[in-house]
This record gives structure tokens, sequence and C-alpha cells, in this order.
């Protein structure tokens, strides 16, 4: 079955607001994120061409998240997350809908780790972060596509331990606790050393409109959304509009 984009944002906000609901009933702290926060801003909702929904959580409620979600959630939505499902490999948890491809139809829930003062450190663990997720995709890939790609080493470590670079992505998103830190990030964030935010830039949050719902977006907004997009209010030109605009999804 095919969707067009504006299916596919309303299946999508149905989503959120099961989310939302869940987070606010267990005092779960969240935020929208990045171009969630800039659709907010700019158009009170998605941005019009883009079929995709966002929200971050700090590290420390992710597992409680996760285990509210599946206690609380409709019958018709499921999350999955790594640590709780085995056939789960993306670092971060997904909510989405039973019977559909979550790939294209979901809610991506990142995580909100601390970080050191030092901003080499800091660097570091961007590169350290980068290279996990690059190499749990890998170690994921079928055993014959490792084989006729020459990537002996991930078809090696997929035999004797297919969750190894789980577990030192994990260690790397509780090295720093979330509460101790100043410093924090998303760490499966695609802007590079965009991602690190003072953490008042976060703090308590503020609500704001989003399509026919309120969600929860950084506090200092105008410095959030300037460092991860510049000048925020100008659009892309109109033949990437109207590409994605045309866009239409299999589910």
């Amino acid at each position: 079955m095919l969707i067009n984009i504006k299916q596919k944002q309303e299946m999508i906000l149905e989503i959120m607001k099961e989310v939302i609901k869940v987070c606010e009933n267990n005092n779960i702290t969240y935020y929208c994120q990045a171009g969630t926060v800039l659709g907010a801003i700019r158009h009170n909702g998605f941005i019009p061409w883009d079929d995709d929904a966002d929200i971050i959580i700090p590290n420390d409620q992710i597992d409680k998240f996760v285990i509210c979600c599946n206690k609380e959630l409709p019958e018709k939505f499921h999350c999955d997350f790594y640590k709780f499902d085995d056939s789960s490999y993306r670092l971060f948890p997904r909510v989405g809908y039973k019977g559909t491809k979550t790939k294209s139809i979901h809610l991506d829930v990142f995580r909100l780790i601390g970080l050191p003062d030092d901003h080499d450190e800091q660097l570091s663990m961007i590169k350290e972060a980068k290279e996990y997720t690059l190499a749990n995709k890998q170690i994921r890939a079928p055993w014959y596509k490792l084989l006729l790609r020459g990537k002996f080493k991930y078809l090696f470590e997929k035999i004797k331990d297919n969750k190894m670079y789980d577990k030192k992505f994990d260690e790397l998103c509780h090295r720093y606790p979330y509460k101790e830190a100043t410093y924090v990030m998303n760490p499966n964030g695609r802007y590079g050393a965009r991602n690190i935010f003072d953490k008042k830039v976060y703090g308590a949050g503020q609500m704001h409109q989003f399509e026919n719902i309120e969600v929860r977006i950084p506090s200092e907004i105008d410095y959030y959304l300037r460092q991860y997009y510049d000048d925020y209010l100008k659009l892309p030109d109109q033949e990437h509009i109207d590409k994605a605009m045309n866009k239409m999804t299999e589910i």
C-alpha cells in the first residue's frame, strides 16, 4: 500500500500523541528533536515536505520509557529497543504500528547522554559513537553480504558476539551520568559537533503547538535552532520541496 506525505504525517502524529501521553503519565522528560523542533517553530507542525518526527529523552530515563510504552501504548503500536528485544538492531528506541514497516512509519526516540566538560573528549565521544553505530549496522547485515563485501571482521564478530557493539555503545552512553553532566548530546545525531549542547539549552523545556497538539521543545529555542540550522527561517529551494512533497511511501 502506498501513502502520500500528508497521510504519513497523520500516522506519525497519532504515534506522537500516544508516546507523549505515556511520557506525561509517567513523569518521563522528553523534548522534540532537531527537525521536529524546527517544524514546530516555523510551521506550527510538520515541515510540510518532511515525513519524519523525532523526540529525545535523557538516557537515564530510556529504559523506563520503553517499559512504560510496552505496558501502556494501545495494542496497535509497539516500541522496539535492542535492550528488550533481540530482533531490534537500532541503538535507540523506535515506536511504530504493528504489522507495518517501522522503517517507513515510526517515531524515533533518541537518547540524550551526558558528556565530559573537555571539548576534545566530547569530540572523541562523537567519533566513538559514530564508529559503534557503523559497526552495529555492518554486523547486522546478512552473513552472505558481509562475505561478498569482504567484511570478515564483522562476519567473525557476528558469529562470536552479535551484541558486541550494542554493549559498547551502551557503555559510552552511561560513561558520564546525565544528571551530573553540564553538557549533553544525541549520540546518534547526524550533525557532528552541532549535537553538543549545554544542558541548560534543553532546560525544563517549553510547550509549543505542533499540528493539533502541544509538545515540549528545548528552553533556549533560538540558540538551539541556530546551532543546528544557522538561518533556520530560510526555506530550501522549491525543487527540493516539490520532490519531497511528491514522495510516496510503501507500508
